[in-house]
Protein backbone atom coordinates (compact mmCIF):
# COMPACT_ATOMS: atom_id res chain seq x y z
CA UNK A 1 0.00 0.00 0.00
CA UNK A 2 3.08 2.34 0.94
CA UNK A 3 4.68 1.64 -2.26
CA UNK A 4 1.82 2.76 -4.03
CA UNK A 5 1.15 6.01 -2.55
CA UNK A 6 5.17 6.57 -3.31
CA UNK A 7 4.25 5.79 -6.68
CA UNK A 8 0.74 8.09 -6.90
CA UNK A 9 2.71 10.67 -5.29
CA UNK A 10 5.64 10.72 -8.26
CA UNK A 11 2.83 10.82 -10.69
CA UNK A 12 1.02 13.95 -8.98
CA UNK A 13 4.82 15.46 -8.62
CA UNK A 14 5.69 14.55 -12.13
CA UNK A 15 1.94 16.06 -13.60
CA UNK A 16 2.53 19.10 -11.60
CA UNK A 17 5.98 20.11 -12.90
CA UNK A 18 4.60 19.14 -16.38
CA UNK A 19 2.45 22.05 -15.51
CA UNK A 20 4.24 24.58 -14.19
CA UNK A 21 7.26 24.08 -16.49
CA UNK A 22 5.52 26.34 -19.33
CA UNK A 23 5.08 28.98 -16.91
CA UNK A 24 8.76 29.41 -16.75
CA UNK A 25 10.46 30.78 -19.87
CA UNK A 26 13.67 29.61 -21.10
CA UNK A 27 15.67 32.37 -19.57
CA UNK A 28 13.89 31.56 -16.18
CA UNK A 29 11.51 34.67 -16.01
CA UNK A 30 8.18 33.03 -14.82
CA UNK A 31 4.78 33.26 -17.43
CA UNK A 32 7.90 34.43 -20.43
CA UNK A 33 7.74 33.50 -23.46
CA UNK A 34 8.56 29.59 -24.16
CA UNK A 35 11.30 29.92 -26.85
CA UNK A 36 14.90 29.20 -27.21
CA UNK A 37 17.48 31.77 -28.75
CA UNK A 38 17.32 29.78 -31.56
CA UNK A 39 13.96 29.20 -31.81
CA UNK A 40 13.23 32.97 -31.50
CA UNK A 41 15.37 34.03 -34.50
CA UNK A 42 13.84 31.13 -36.85
CA UNK A 43 10.28 32.71 -36.27
CA UNK A 44 11.74 35.98 -37.35
CA UNK A 45 13.50 34.92 -40.16
CA UNK A 46 10.21 32.54 -41.33
CA UNK A 47 8.17 35.88 -40.86
CA UNK A 48 10.12 38.36 -42.71
CA UNK A 49 10.01 35.62 -45.54
CA UNK A 50 6.39 35.83 -45.76
CA UNK A 51 6.59 39.75 -45.84
CA UNK A 52 8.80 38.96 -48.59
CA UNK A 53 6.46 37.41 -51.02
CA UNK A 54 3.60 38.98 -49.57
CA UNK A 55 2.22 36.41 -48.12
CA UNK A 56 1.88 37.61 -44.28
CA UNK A 57 -0.33 35.94 -42.14
CA UNK A 58 -1.05 38.59 -40.07
CA UNK A 59 -1.06 36.71 -36.74
CA UNK A 60 -2.14 38.12 -33.15
CA UNK A 61 -3.89 41.40 -34.50
CA UNK A 62 -7.55 40.88 -34.16
CA UNK A 63 -9.25 42.35 -30.98
CA UNK A 64 -8.72 38.86 -29.06
CA UNK A 65 -5.20 39.56 -29.15
CA UNK A 66 -5.76 42.68 -27.77
CA UNK A 67 -7.87 41.37 -24.44
CA UNK A 68 -5.51 38.40 -24.08
CA UNK A 69 -2.65 40.94 -23.95
CA UNK A 70 -4.21 43.38 -21.91
CA UNK A 71 -5.36 40.67 -19.21
CA UNK A 72 -2.77 38.60 -19.64
CA UNK A 73 -0.13 40.99 -19.68
CA UNK A 74 2.81 40.98 -22.27
CA UNK A 75 5.10 37.74 -23.22
CA UNK A 76 7.29 39.23 -26.62
CA UNK A 77 9.93 36.37 -27.73
CA UNK A 78 12.08 38.99 -29.27
CA UNK A 79 13.63 42.16 -28.28
CA UNK A 80 14.38 44.36 -32.01
CA UNK A 81 16.27 47.54 -31.34
CA UNK A 82 16.28 49.41 -35.04
CA UNK A 83 16.07 52.81 -36.07
CA UNK A 84 13.25 55.03 -36.28
CA UNK A 85 12.85 55.50 -40.19
CA UNK A 86 9.44 55.23 -41.01
CA UNK A 87 10.24 52.98 -43.59
CA UNK A 88 11.46 50.22 -41.20
CA UNK A 89 8.11 49.06 -39.11
CA UNK A 90 9.01 46.13 -36.90
CA UNK A 91 6.47 43.64 -36.71
CA UNK A 92 5.55 44.46 -40.37
CA UNK A 93 8.78 43.10 -41.59
CA UNK A 94 8.90 40.28 -39.28
CA UNK A 95 5.01 39.22 -39.98
CA UNK A 96 4.52 39.67 -35.92
CA UNK A 97 1.30 40.80 -33.94
CA UNK A 98 0.26 42.40 -30.81
CA UNK A 99 2.44 41.41 -28.11
CA UNK A 100 4.90 39.42 -30.12
CA UNK A 101 7.85 41.78 -30.49
CA UNK A 102 9.13 44.37 -27.75
CA UNK A 103 10.73 47.15 -30.04
CA UNK A 104 13.04 49.95 -29.39
CA UNK A 105 13.27 53.07 -31.93
CA UNK A 106 15.77 55.57 -32.04
CA UNK A 107 17.31 57.13 -35.00
CA UNK A 108 20.67 55.39 -36.02
CA UNK A 109 19.76 52.43 -34.29
CA UNK A 110 22.36 53.70 -31.83
CA UNK A 111 21.84 52.84 -27.62
CA UNK A 112 22.47 55.08 -24.60
CA UNK A 113 21.11 54.18 -20.75
CA UNK A 114 17.55 54.94 -22.21
CA UNK A 115 17.96 52.26 -24.83
CA UNK A 116 19.80 49.76 -22.48
CA UNK A 117 17.95 49.34 -19.81
CA UNK A 118 14.51 48.90 -22.03
CA UNK A 119 16.06 45.58 -22.94
CA UNK A 120 17.29 45.09 -19.76
CA UNK A 121 13.84 45.08 -19.00
CA UNK A 122 12.45 42.52 -21.80
CA UNK A 123 15.54 39.80 -21.12
CA UNK A 124 15.22 40.38 -17.00
CA UNK A 125 11.18 40.98 -16.68
CA UNK A 126 9.68 39.96 -19.67
CA UNK A 127 12.39 36.55 -20.12
CA UNK A 128 12.82 37.67 -23.93
CA UNK A 129 15.51 35.12 -25.20
CA UNK A 130 16.68 37.06 -28.06
CA UNK A 131 17.76 40.58 -29.08
CA UNK A 132 18.50 42.04 -32.28
CA UNK A 133 19.82 45.24 -33.52
CA UNK A 134 19.13 46.19 -36.56
CA UNK A 135 20.18 49.36 -39.28
CA UNK A 136 18.81 49.43 -42.82
CA UNK A 137 19.93 50.34 -46.19
CA UNK A 138 20.17 54.03 -46.70
CA UNK A 139 20.44 54.74 -43.31
CA UNK A 140 20.03 58.40 -43.44
CA UNK A 141 21.96 58.80 -39.99
CA UNK A 142 24.69 57.14 -40.78
CA UNK A 143 24.49 58.91 -44.28
CA UNK A 144 24.91 62.02 -42.58
CA UNK A 145 28.12 60.68 -40.67
CA UNK A 146 29.79 59.64 -43.76
CA UNK A 147 29.50 62.88 -45.08
CA UNK A 148 30.22 65.10 -42.33
CA UNK A 149 27.08 66.82 -42.58
CA UNK A 150 26.46 70.32 -41.24
CA UNK A 151 23.64 68.77 -38.41
CA UNK A 152 22.49 70.77 -35.50
CA UNK A 153 20.33 70.77 -32.15
CA UNK A 154 20.58 67.35 -30.82
CA UNK A 155 20.84 65.78 -34.08
CA UNK A 156 24.69 66.47 -33.29
CA UNK A 157 24.62 63.82 -30.72
CA UNK A 158 23.37 60.91 -32.98
CA UNK A 159 25.89 61.87 -35.79
CA UNK A 160 28.65 61.73 -33.01
CA UNK A 161 27.43 58.18 -31.62
CA UNK A 162 27.56 56.61 -34.91
CA UNK A 163 31.46 58.84 -35.63
CA UNK A 164 33.22 55.87 -34.59
CA UNK A 165 32.57 52.60 -36.33
CA UNK A 166 32.40 55.21 -39.57
CA UNK A 167 35.75 55.84 -38.43
CA UNK A 168 36.54 52.29 -38.24
CA UNK A 169 35.34 51.83 -41.66
CA UNK A 170 37.56 54.50 -42.94
CA UNK A 171 40.19 53.14 -41.38
CA UNK A 172 40.30 49.76 -42.48
CA UNK A 173 39.07 50.11 -46.34
CA UNK A 174 40.19 54.14 -47.08
CA UNK A 175 39.23 53.69 -50.84
CA UNK A 176 35.37 53.18 -49.77
CA UNK A 177 33.48 56.63 -50.82
CA UNK A 178 29.85 56.90 -51.39
CA UNK A 179 27.29 54.41 -51.24
CA UNK A 180 29.86 51.92 -50.70
CA UNK A 181 31.23 53.51 -47.58
CA UNK A 182 27.50 54.16 -46.37
CA UNK A 183 26.88 49.67 -47.01
CA UNK A 184 29.81 49.05 -44.70
CA UNK A 185 29.09 51.72 -42.01
CA UNK A 186 25.72 50.41 -41.31
CA UNK A 187 27.21 47.16 -40.59
CA UNK A 188 29.55 48.37 -38.77
CA UNK A 189 27.06 50.47 -36.80
CA UNK A 190 25.04 47.29 -35.75
CA UNK A 191 28.20 46.08 -34.21
CA UNK A 192 29.03 49.05 -32.43
CA UNK A 193 25.38 49.42 -30.76
CA UNK A 194 25.78 45.52 -29.90
CA UNK A 195 29.24 46.05 -28.22
CA UNK A 196 28.26 48.96 -26.31
CA UNK A 197 25.72 47.07 -24.86
CA UNK A 198 27.36 43.78 -23.74
CA UNK A 199 30.16 46.36 -22.58
CA UNK A 200 27.85 48.18 -20.66
CA UNK A 201 25.03 46.19 -18.99
CA UNK A 202 26.05 43.50 -16.27
CA UNK A 203 22.46 41.71 -17.35
CA UNK A 204 23.15 41.34 -20.45
CA UNK A 205 26.59 40.78 -20.43
CA UNK A 206 25.96 37.92 -17.63
CA UNK A 207 23.17 36.62 -19.67
CA UNK A 208 24.97 35.99 -22.88
CA UNK A 209 27.79 34.28 -20.80
CA UNK A 210 25.49 32.04 -19.33
CA UNK A 211 23.59 31.36 -22.71
CA UNK A 212 20.30 32.29 -21.61
CA UNK A 213 19.71 35.01 -24.56
CA UNK A 214 21.78 36.17 -27.84
CA UNK A 215 21.93 39.38 -28.89
CA UNK A 216 22.60 39.28 -33.05
CA UNK A 217 23.16 42.15 -35.99
CA UNK A 218 21.04 42.43 -38.54
CA UNK A 219 20.38 45.09 -41.66
CA UNK A 220 16.84 45.56 -43.33
CA UNK A 221 16.76 46.18 -46.96
CA UNK A 222 13.80 49.08 -47.52
CA UNK A 223 13.67 48.45 -51.16
CA UNK A 224 13.55 43.99 -50.90
CA UNK A 225 11.54 44.01 -47.67
CA UNK A 226 14.48 41.23 -47.19
CA UNK A 227 16.47 41.02 -43.84
CA UNK A 228 20.58 40.17 -44.09
CA UNK A 229 21.34 38.55 -40.48
CA UNK A 230 24.99 39.46 -39.44
CA UNK A 231 25.47 37.33 -36.18
CA UNK A 232 27.09 37.79 -32.97
CA UNK A 233 29.84 40.14 -32.64
CA UNK A 234 32.92 39.19 -34.04
CA UNK A 235 34.39 40.06 -30.78
CA UNK A 236 31.69 38.64 -28.80
CA UNK A 237 34.17 36.78 -26.80
CA UNK A 238 36.33 39.61 -25.70
CA UNK A 239 34.27 42.16 -25.36
CA UNK A 240 32.60 39.54 -22.53
CA UNK A 241 35.43 38.86 -20.95
CA UNK A 242 37.06 42.41 -20.79
CA UNK A 243 33.85 43.43 -18.15
CA UNK A 244 30.98 46.06 -17.50
CA UNK A 245 31.71 49.68 -17.56
CA UNK A 246 29.50 52.61 -17.51
CA UNK A 247 28.12 53.73 -20.71
CA UNK A 248 29.91 57.20 -20.24
CA UNK A 249 33.02 55.17 -19.68
CA UNK A 250 32.02 53.43 -23.42
CA UNK A 251 34.70 55.49 -25.50
CA UNK A 252 34.37 52.89 -28.87
CA UNK A 253 33.58 49.45 -29.34
CA UNK A 254 36.42 46.74 -30.62
CA UNK A 255 36.66 46.85 -34.18
CA UNK A 256 34.32 44.22 -35.41
CA UNK A 257 36.87 43.10 -38.02
CA UNK A 258 40.38 43.90 -37.01
CA UNK A 259 39.84 45.50 -33.30
CA UNK A 260 42.50 42.33 -31.33
CA UNK A 261 45.19 43.14 -33.92
CA UNK A 262 45.18 46.50 -33.52
CA UNK A 263 45.12 46.67 -29.66
CA UNK A 264 47.95 43.97 -29.70
CA UNK A 265 50.14 46.52 -32.20
CA UNK A 266 49.26 49.68 -30.71
CA UNK A 267 48.40 48.67 -26.79
CA UNK A 268 45.49 50.66 -26.70
CA UNK A 269 41.57 50.03 -26.97
CA UNK A 270 40.55 50.01 -30.58
CA UNK A 271 38.14 52.13 -31.02
CA UNK A 272 39.56 55.26 -28.56
CA UNK A 273 41.24 57.35 -31.42
CA UNK A 274 37.87 57.23 -33.48
CA UNK A 275 35.80 57.69 -30.52
CA UNK A 276 37.74 60.81 -29.65
CA UNK A 277 37.95 62.86 -33.13
CA UNK A 278 34.01 62.29 -33.71
CA UNK A 279 33.46 63.09 -30.15
CA UNK A 280 31.45 59.61 -29.58
CA UNK A 281 30.73 58.39 -26.28
CA UNK A 282 33.47 59.98 -24.60
CA UNK A 283 31.79 62.47 -22.26
CA UNK A 284 34.81 64.79 -22.57
CA UNK A 285 35.04 64.66 -26.25
CA UNK A 286 31.65 64.94 -26.56
CA UNK A 287 31.18 68.10 -24.26
CA UNK A 288 34.02 69.59 -25.85
CA UNK A 289 32.36 69.59 -28.95
CA UNK A 290 29.36 70.72 -27.41
CA UNK A 291 30.88 73.76 -26.04
CA UNK A 292 32.87 74.45 -29.66
CA UNK A 293 29.27 74.62 -31.35
CA UNK A 294 28.17 77.08 -28.76
CA UNK A 295 30.67 79.57 -29.26
CA UNK A 296 30.34 79.37 -33.20
CA UNK A 297 26.71 80.52 -32.50
CA UNK A 298 27.93 84.01 -31.06
CA UNK A 299 27.73 82.97 -27.37
CA UNK A 300 30.99 84.00 -25.26
CA UNK A 301 32.45 80.91 -23.77
CA UNK A 302 31.76 81.16 -19.70
CA UNK A 303 36.04 81.35 -19.48
CA UNK A 304 36.52 83.82 -21.67
CA UNK A 305 34.22 85.77 -20.07
CA UNK A 306 35.11 85.45 -16.58
CA UNK A 307 38.39 85.99 -17.65
CA UNK A 308 38.00 89.38 -19.55
CA UNK A 309 36.10 90.40 -16.57
CA UNK A 310 38.91 89.69 -14.20
CA UNK A 311 41.54 91.60 -16.86
CA UNK A 312 39.49 94.73 -16.59
CA UNK A 313 38.86 94.87 -12.96
CA UNK A 314 42.92 94.55 -12.22
CA UNK A 315 43.04 98.17 -14.76
CA UNK A 316 44.18 100.94 -12.79
CA UNK A 317 41.89 103.93 -12.91
CA UNK A 318 42.77 107.01 -15.31
CA UNK A 319 44.47 109.63 -13.94
CA UNK A 320 42.08 112.93 -12.80
CA UNK A 321 42.46 115.62 -15.73
CA UNK A 322 45.28 118.23 -14.79
CA UNK A 323 42.24 120.90 -14.20
CA UNK A 324 41.28 118.46 -11.10
CA UNK A 325 42.11 119.84 -7.27
CA UNK A 326 43.24 116.66 -5.33
CA UNK A 327 41.01 116.59 -2.70
CA UNK A 328 42.22 117.47 1.23
CA UNK A 329 41.40 115.18 4.03
CA UNK A 330 38.80 116.27 6.58
CA UNK A 331 40.37 118.14 9.24
CA UNK A 332 38.62 116.63 12.85
CA UNK A 333 36.75 118.91 14.96
CA UNK A 334 37.71 120.65 17.95
CA UNK A 335 35.63 119.49 20.75
CA UNK A 336 33.41 121.44 22.58
CA UNK A 337 34.29 123.47 25.73
CA UNK A 338 37.68 124.73 24.83
CA UNK A 339 39.69 121.89 26.25
CA UNK A 340 42.43 120.87 23.86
Amino acid sequence: MRHLNRIHIGIAAAVVAYLVAPLVSAGGVPGGPQISPADALQKLQVGNARYVCGKSDHPNQDAARRQEAFTGGQHPFAAVLTCSDSRVPVELIFDQGIGDVFAIRVAGNITDKHQTGSIEYAVEHLGVPLVVVMGHRACGAVAATCSKADVHGNVASIVRSIGPAVERVQKRQPDLKGDALVAEAIKENVFETIATLLSTSQPLNEMVKAGKIKVVGAVYDIEQATVSWLGVHPQESTILAAGVKSIGDHSGATDSNSGAKEQAQTGAVPGDGGAAAAGGSNPASAHGEAAKGHNQTGSESPTKVAGETATRDKKTPPPPPPSAKPKTAPQPAKPSGGHP
